[in-house]
């Protein structure tokens, strides 16, 4: 679906830069102060910009940024596409054809470095900030409402995404892929149609307290990544609050992932991940995807270690390993009440009556079911090396 998305979006770019041409702004420096921005252009030399209105956009690059050493500032404005461009959507027909148009593009034609995006919102847009290509960029203070994609990093590094809002995405509200040392901190993506924030091909990333909530996909997800941190962050009432799938030595600690929908943490074909002092529970159950929903579920994945995992509320399973999820270590596994350990492969785990109709009864000894034929639990209280 990303790749016809994006395709359209392309095709759409070269229509509009053809019919309209190119502004551009030029001679500003920070000696003098911001030079005042009125309108969609082009920046083409470095300095210090100010926003100084709301712009209703009819070029599918509202702003862009084809200069090193640019700080843009909104100013609190809002950037919304006319009604002409989402027009020339719908003829398109784009993916997603009433979110047209992207209102702050940085870098892509060519490479650029030390760029600043802060203090801006998006409504109605495709993306509210797409960066591709680009090194050392700052981007803080960005709200995006009813648009496709808030922000989306593509093969850039040293990126900060920090103190921005993205609410009610058609897609994923906030995209990072092919990037390396990405930061996302201080951000809350929420009642998304899809993810709320995703990791794809990337390494050395981290997140850092973000708040996915609502989305009804999961509201982390790290694809094909290695190597990346997660904290102090909270994942409510998603499909699945957080997924690993195919990435490795992922370090998560201080997550909360509550009320989701079908597990708290997921990993699919991850192997090597720690998870430390997490909270989970309260897994609703309401979107069986593949089988048993569970706190922690894990498929085709192995050697991974949780340790100092908080179960409260809900019932039902809260771990459940399949299809060759082996040699799995869960240290300190807590209801309140009860706390086991073990290593298992292809074993579900729940306390007390787990699956009886009074729910789960904590204080009670662990249940234990294998879910396939090579399944094993050994009790152990090893924690996590």
């Amino acid at each position: 679906m990303f790749t016809v998305k994006i395709a359209a979006a392309l095709f759409a770019v070269s229509v509009l830069v053809a019919g309209v041409g190119t502004e551009s702004v030029r001679e500003a420096g920070y000696e003098r102060g911001p030079a005042l921005v009125t309108t969609c252009t082009a920046i083409t030399d470095p300095g210090e910009y100010e926003l100084t209105r709301d712009v209703v956009s009819e070029r599918y690059d509202c702003f862009r940024i084809e200069s090193d050493g640019v700080v843009l500032d909104g100013g609190g404005h809002e950037i919304t596409p006319s009604d002409g461009l989402r027009e020339l959507g719908v003829r398109l027909a784009m993916p997603t054809p009433d979110h047209v148009g992207v209102g702050v593009r940085v870098g892509s034609r060519r490479p650029v470095a030390a760029v600043t995006v802060r203090n801006v919102r998006f409504v109605g847009l495709d993306v509210g900030v797409s960066v591709s290509n680009a090194e050392n960029v700052r981007i803080s203070g960005v709200g995006a409402e009813d648009v496709a994609t808030g922000i989306l990093v593509t093969s850039s590094g040293d990126v900060f995404v920090t103190n921005s809002v993205v609410v009610g995405s058609a897609e994923d509200g906030v995209v990072v892929r092919d990037s390396t040392g990405v930061v996302v901190a201080d951000t809350t993506v929420e009642d998304g149609l899809v993810a709320g924030v995703v990791l794809e091909s990337v390494e050395d990333g981290r997140l850092t307290r973000v708040r996915a909530r609502g989305n009804d996909g999961d509201g982390l997800l790290v694809a094909e990544s290695d190597g990346v941190a997660l904290d102090s962050s909270r994942a409510e009432a998603n499909g699945v609050g957080l997924l690993l799938m195919d990435s490795h030595g992922v370090a998560v600690t201080g997550l909360v992932a509550e009320r989701n929908e079908f597990a708290g943490v997921g990993l699919v074909r991850s192997d090597g991940n720690r998870i430390r002092d997490v909270r989970v529970g309260g897994t609703t159950g309401r979107r069986p995807v593949l089988d048993a929903p569970s706190d922690l579920w894990l498929y085709a994945s192995s050697e991974n270690c949780a340790e100092n995992v908080s179960v409260e509320g809900g019932g039902g399973w809260v771990v459940y390993m399949r299809d060759g999820s082996t040699d799995n270590r869960v240290a300190a596994l807590t209801d309140g009440l009860s706390s086991v350990s073990f290593v298992g492969s292809d074993v579900a785990v729940a306390f007390g009556d787990a699956l009886g109709e009074s729910g789960r009864s904590s204080g009670g000894a662990p249940v234990v079911e294998p879910t396939g034929p090579a399944w094993s639990y050994d009790p152990a209280t090893a924690a996590c090396s």
